[in-house]
């Protein structure tokens, strides 16, 4: 697999994750299509770096989905209700809340997140929300591959301890992802590419070669 057989919606979630994680925050992106396939906006995580492109940023609610969704939400979108929502983190249960009140019916995720994601049990067990009739599809085994190899080897970057909880979590269902972000930490051709400052496409396209 190379980036561009990835969903167009997803290629540009990932590269809004890209963006956020050379700005120093987690690699989780967001993008926002509309029903003719148009991006419509994208949103970055911006909880560690402050950014004058992102409505919500350095502050623990900067979240992906969140910045994507509140660029989008107006009247100018009179059909917001058709549009998906493309994640690269499973949302969270502040990000299900836009969602709803965004208006969006839409939403594919890459990478469950069972530490504090929300979105599946929300979506699945909580009547209020069933009537809003959202579909949420994920994860997306390749990509979830790829976002957790993404966050693994940001938080080796930062100092984190191979045993924290993070990686306990994505030992229980993702150990393929885990193992090739910790190899590619140790990987010298891939620091290269980065202080090369290759292209997130060159970038991705390293890391998907990496996947089986």
């Amino acid at each position: 697999m190379l980036f561009s057989d990835i969903e167009y919606g997803f290629q540009e979630a990932f590269l809004a994750a890209w963006n956020a994680y050379k700005r120093g925050s987690m690699p989780i992106g967001a993008a926002i299509l509309n029903d003719s396939g148009v991006l419509m906006a994208r949103g970055e995580n911006s909880i560690y770096a402050a950014d004058k492109n992102e409505i919500v940023s350095g502050h623990r609610l900067a979240h992906a989905e969140l910045n994507a969704i509140l660029k989008v939400n107006g009247d100018e979108h009179p059909n917001i209700n058709s549009y998906t929502l493309y994640a690269t983190m499973e949302p969270c249960a502040m990000c299900y809340g836009a969602i709803v009140h965004g208006n969006l019916k839409r939403v594919k995720f890459a990478m469950r997140d069972n530490l504090f994601g929300g979105a599946r049990a929300i979506n699945s067990q909580i009547d209020i929300f069933l009537r809003q009739n959202i579909n949420i599809s994920g994860p997306s085994r390749e990509l979830e591959m790829l976002s957790i190899i993404l966050i693994v080897y940001r938080r080796l970057c930062y100092g984190f301890s191979h045993n924290e909880t993070y990686f306990k979590n994505y030992a229980q269902y993702c150990p393929g992802g885990l193992e090739i972000g910790h190899s590619l930490y140790e990987d010298s051709t891939f620091k290269s590419m980065l202080s090369d400052n290759c292209s997130p496409i060159k970038i991705y396209d390293y890391i998907l070669k990496h996947i089986i």
